[in-house]
C-alpha cells in the first residue's frame, strides 16, 4: 500500500520546468542595435527564466519588422545555473521591399494590393529611421480602383523606452504626384504589458487635400506564434476599436454645362478582429485556422444632405494546412523561404442600410504563397467565395 501512495505521490507531483539564471545577453546583428533586441525580449540580467519563456522572448524578435530571423543558444556562466544568453539575429539590409495582393473571386470580385520600396538606417542605439516609397490599392471587377502607390514617407522609432520594452514612432507621408499635396503625420504608439501581450495604438492619414483619409485604431494583442509570417505552432490575436473619417471633394467636367460636384464627409467606427492558431505537424508543416471580423458603421453627407447609415461586415472563418519550404536559412547571404497554404471556410462580406441590403457570403476556398528572403515578404492570396 505504501509503494502504491508513493508511486501515486510522485505521479501527481507536477514537474518543475527548469530555469536559468541570465548573467549577460549577447546580441550578434549586422545592422539591429545590441539595445533594440535586449528591449524586444523583455529579459533582464539577474534573473531566472524558464525555456519556453526565452523561446518566446526570441519569438519577440522575430516579429521586428527589420528581422528576418533570430535564435539562440544557452552559455554556461560563472555559476552553476547562470548562462549567457546569446541571439544570433538575421536583420535586413539597409534597401527592403514589401508586395502584397489579395484577390476575391466572388460576385463583383475585388482585389487589394500593397507595395513598398524603402531604405532603414540604425542612429544612436535604439533608434530607426525608415524612408519608403508605395502604398495600397483597392479595385474591383467592373474595373474601378482607388488607392495609390504614390506616397513617400519618412518616419522615425524609437525602442526600450524609459528602459522598457515601450516604444514610439513618428512621421510624415506625402502624396509625389499629387497637384494638391497633403502633408500627413503618422504615430505609433506599443506598450508591452507581458511578454505575449502589447496594447498598441495607431494614427495616419494619407491622400491630398481634396481627398485623404484619417485612421485612429487601438489594438490589444496577443502573441505567442514562432514566426510572423511562417509560423507552425503559437497563438496570435489582434482585436481593438478603429475610428476613420474620410473627406472626398471633386469637380467633374468644369467649365462646361456638365459641371457637377461631388463633396463627400463620411465617418465610420467599429471593432476588428483576427486570431490565427497554429499546430506543427510532420515535417515542416502546420495545422492552422483563422477567424477575421470587422464591424463598421459609416454615416456621412454628400453635398450637404445626410446620407444613409451603413452597417458593414467582413471576415471569414478558415482551417488549413500549410508548408513551408526552407531554403538556405542558415546562410545570412542567400536567406530564401517559402510557404504554401490550402484552406477552405466560410466568407462573410454584407453590407446594409434601411432601404437594401447587399450581401456576398458564401463558402470559401483559399490559396495562399508566400515568400522571404533578406530584403523582404511577398505574399499572394487569392479566394473563390460560392455565392448565389
Amino acid at each position: 500500500m505504501r509503494r502504491l501512495v508513493l508511486a501515486f505521490l510522485l505521479t501527481a507531483t507536477p514537474v518543475l520546468a527548469e530555469t536559468f539564471t541570465i548573467e549577460r545577453i549577447d546580441v550578434n546583428a549586422a545592422h539591429v542595435k545590441p539595445a533594440i533586441v535586449r528591449a524586444e525580449t523583455r529579459v533582464a540580467a539577474g534573473r531566472s527564466y524558464t525555456t519556453e519563456q526565452l523561446d518566446q522572448a526570441i519569438y519577440r524578435v522575430r516579429r521586428l519588422p527589420f528581422v528576418v530571423d533570430a535564435t539562440y543558444s544557452l552559455e554556461p556562466g560563472s555559476s552553476p545555473d547562470g548562462r549567457v544568453l546569446r541571439i544570433n539575429v538575421i536583420d535586413q539590409p539597409m534597401f527592403n521591399y514589401n508586395l502584397g495582393v489579395e484577390g476575391i473571386a466572388v460576385r463583383g470580385g475585388y482585389a487589394t494590393s500593397t507595395a513598398g520600396l524603402g531604405l532603414r538606417f540604425f542612429p544612436g542605439p535604439a533608434g530607426v529611421i525608415d524612408l519608403s516609397s508605395g502604398g495600397d490599392s483597392f479595385s474591383t471587377g467592373g474595373g474601378s480602383a482607388s488607392g495609390h502607390f504614390g506616397d513617400i514617407a519618412a518616419r522615425y522609432t524609437a525602442y526600450g523606452l524609459f528602459g522598457t520594452s515601450a516604444y514610439a514612432g513618428i512621421g510624415v507621408s506625402t502624396r509625389y504626384e499629387a497637384k494638391e499635396r497633403l502633408v500627413s503625420p503618422t504615430v505609433l504608439i506599443g506598450i508591452p504589458l507581458t511578454q505575449t501581450q502589447t496594447v498598441r495604438a495607431t494614427y495616419l492619414r494619407n491622400g491630398t487635400q481634396d481627398e485623404n483619409n484619417d485612421v485612429l485604431a487601438a489594438q490589444w494583442l496577443y502573441e505567442t506564434t514562432d514566426d510572423p509570417y511562417f509560423g507552425r505552432k503559437g497563438l496570435a490575436v489582434a482585436a481593438g476599436p478603429q475610428w476613420s473619417k474620410l473627406n472626398y471633394h471633386e469637380v467633374y467636367n468644369p467649365g462646361s454645362r456638365f459641371e457637377f460636384v461631388i463633396d463627400d464627409h463620411s465617418k465610420s467606427r467599429g471593432i476588428v478582429a483576427n486570431a490565427a492558431k497554429f499546430w506543427p505537424v510532420a515535417g515542416h508543416s502546420a495545422l492552422w485556422v483563422r477567424g477575421s471580423e470587422t464591424m463598421l458603421k459609416y454615416t456621412g453627407f454628400n453635398n450637404g444632405k445626410r446620407k444613409l447609415d451603413e452597417d458593414i461586415r467582413y471576415g471569414d472563418v478558415l482551417l488549413g494546412l500549410a508548408h513551408n519550404f526552407d531554403g538556405g536559412r542558415a546562410s545570412e547571404d542567400a536567406f530564401h523561404r517559402f510557404r504554401v497554404e490550402l484552406g477552405a471556410g466560410y466568407h462573410q462580406d454584407r453590407s446594409s442600410t434601411r432601404l437594401f441590403t447587399s450581401d456576398r457570403s458564401g463558402a470559401e476556398a483559399f490559396l495562399g504563397l508566400a515568400y522571404r528572403s533578406r530584403y523582404g515578404v511577398i505574399h499572394l492570396g487569392v479566394s473563390y467565395v460560392e455565392n448565389p
